[in-house]
């Protein structure tokens, strides 16, 4: 943490992530596996008002099964995003937290090889924004918090168009936003060491449940800029 003037606090923070997932519809399977690199910087002001702003990169591989064929991919992605929060204390130990995050994203053309056959499949470059305002009521103690969540998220892109050989694809497009809303809860051990756990429900144009449980631990580094901590 680098402290500011005028009680501002700056944060920045590298991270490696893994992204995987997996499809099932109709008899097709679908699995992705990739990893990603970001930056993220936070600001702090007073620690009632939150914005942070992220950029990252990376890549995966798509495999499609059906039938006892298969179909490979790999494909590069990245993008940048904002997520601006505040703090309302209504009781002592009640909090609401207005927020709300945009993104950009990109997703490069995709080339295909088939089991089927050497046909060239590909789909076109694939971009978009997503603009998601929400709100959070949290009840927090010395060492733990209780919260629930709700947001919905409206996505403004591209049609995803591709070919088959020399054939065009109809294009496809999400129309419908997603409601998302949950519940969660975090648990301080001592000062460095915190877990915490989400569940999410989404309706509209996603279905599904989203799951999110980590393990959290801090540690000081004396860095030349860094300042005693009140």
């Amino acid at each position: 943490a680098i402290e500011l003037n005028k009680d501002w606090t700056f944060v920045p923070t590298g991270y490696v992530g893994y992204n995987g997932a997996h499809q099932y519809f109709n008899g097709v399977s679908s699995y992705q596996n990739g990893g990603q690199l970001g930056v993220m910087g936070t600001f702090i002001k007073n620690e009632d008002f939150i914005t942070s702003i992220t950029a990252y990169g990376g890549g995966y591989t798509n495999e499609m099964s059906y039938g006892g064929f298969s179909d490979d991919t790999g494909n590069w992605f990245a993008g940048s995003a904002v997520k601006t929060a505040y703090n309302l204390s209504v009781l002592e130990d009640f909090v609401i937290q207005p927020n709300l995050f945009v993104a950009y994203n990109a997703f490069g053309k995709q080339n295909w090889h088939s089991d089927y056959g050497n046909i060239d499949m590909t789909t076109k470059m694939f971009n978009g924004i997503n603009a998601a305002p929400g709100i959070n009521f949290i009840l927090s103690k010395d060492t733990w918090s209780l919260y629930t969540t709700f947001q919905y998220m409206f996505f403004m892109h591209d049609k995803v168009d591709g070919t088959i050989g020399n054939i065009g694809l109809p294009g496809i497009k999400l129309d419908h936003g997603v409601f998302q809303y949950g519940v969660g809860a975090t648990k301080t051990f001592r000062d460095t060491l915190a877990t915490y756990g989400q569940i999410n429900l989404r309706n509209g144009g996603i279905t599904g449940i989203g799951f999110q449980f980590g393990l959290q631990w801090l540690f000081d580094l004396k860095m030349p800029w860094s300042k005693e901590r009140k």
